[in-house]
């Protein structure tokens, strides 16, 4: 590959799988995440759940200590939020959580290298194909990255689901950053229970959050009776303690030990309850498969894929294959990509999808 289609390559990540999984993307428009309990290695999930866990301590440090907040208030501001963490975890971790999460996993290797510093084909890598292909018939997918997080933003902040992508985080580094980030979705709950249950801090949060230093009591200043002020307070704690509860199973999802850092996996998480008309399911060889499905159809014309979204489909290596048995595994796809509205890259249209053999041996 030329440095050009290396740049155009870093914009994509790809998903490596069989012949099932190439015609079911295509043809329904979507792609299968599945359940947590059934990824190769259940043990990443429980391991990140567990290093929040473990690093609590560390992360309310930091987060305090960047509040700057008078010394009679810290040991109070941290308790209230140990408290905060412990009530989310005894509401919502009832059932495994492995049971909520849908994760779909793709390689990206935007501008990395080898150990000899050569740039490599993230669309062509021979451990990927050892891992995803079936009885040696094997497909990358190189989605549009954009494209594909645009995608995925629209399911965003739904009712009973909500989905994330991003690559995963491997150096402990950034695991305290994110760990931090999530104690921070507990601040809005933390500053209700603080003024509920402190009088000085209330007289404090109003001196530094007013201008002027007005004496007034928040069920004034909104308007609403002592009663209705606690209703909505308790109402928005839940929902605080929802959203940090289900941003810290997602943020789970997205951490793995760093010996796997080579790796560089990307992913998409859904978050779906049981009862969501999200999860879904299938036989599978050994039993029943829980799945979730994530469109990537075009809204305008559901039974086609988004324009674009498709940039490039490797075809894997086979051995003892005829030059004929590759010119028509070739052609079926092409074929299948036209049936469903993908152009085709040519000399007259660049930004169709490219399609390409694998230059790896078997």
């Amino acid at each position: 590959m030329g440095e050009a289609q290396f740049e155009e390559c870093d914009d994509l990540v790809y998903h490596y799988t069989d012949q099932f999984g190439l015609a079911g993307i295509i043809q329904r428009g979507e792609i299968w995440a599945t359940n947590a309990s059934y990824l190769k290695d259940v043990s990443e999930i429980a391991n990140g759940v567990d290093y929040f866990g473990e690093h609590n301590a560390e992360a309310l440090k930091a987060l305090i200590e960047s509040r700057q907040l008078e010394s009679r208030f810290s040991e109070r501001y941290r308790k209230v939020l140990e408290y905060l963490i412990s009530e989310a975890d005894r509401m919502f971790l009832k059932r495994d959580p492995k049971e909520y999460l849908f994760v779909s996993s793709f390689f990206d290797s935007c501008g990395l290298r080898n150990a000899k510093g050569s740039r490599f084909d993230p669309g062509d890598v021979l451990e990927q194909w050892r891992a995803y292909s079936k009885e040696g018939v094997g497909y990358s997918i190189g989605f549009q990255k954009k494209s594909l997080e645009s995608h995925v933003a629209k399911w965003d902040g739904e009712d009973d689901y909500t989905t994330f992508c991003g690559g995963c985080i491997y150096s402990e580094e950034e695991k305290i950053e994110r760990t931090t980030e999530i104690l921070e979705i507990l601040e809005p709950a933390c500053e209700i229970a603080m003024r509920v249950a402190y009088e000085d801090w209330r007289e404090y949060h109003r001196a530094v959050t007013s201008p002027r230093g007005s004496g007034t009591s928040t069920s004034e200043t909104t308007g609403l009776t002592r009663a209705e002020q606690a209703s909505k307070d308790r109402e928005s704690v839940l929902d605080n303690l929802q959203l940090y509860w289900g941003r810290k199973m997602v943020s789970a999802s997205f951490m793995k030990h760093e010996a796997f850092a080579t790796e560089h996996e990307w992913r998409i998480v859904r978050l779906a309850f049981t009862s969501s008309e999200q999860v879904q399911f299938r036989p599978a060889k050994d039993g029943i498969l829980p799945y979730s499905a994530i469109s990537i159809a075009n809204d305008d014309s559901p039974g086609h894929l988004t324009s674009g979204i498709i940039r490039r489909i490797v075809i894997g290596p086979q051995s003892n294959v005829s030059r004929s048995k590759l010119e028509r595994d070739a052609r079926s796809v092409k074929m299948l990509l036209e049936h469903y509205g993908l152009e085709i890259r040519s000399d007259s249209n660049q930004n169709g999808v490219t399609i390409e053999r694998s230059v790896l041996p078997c």
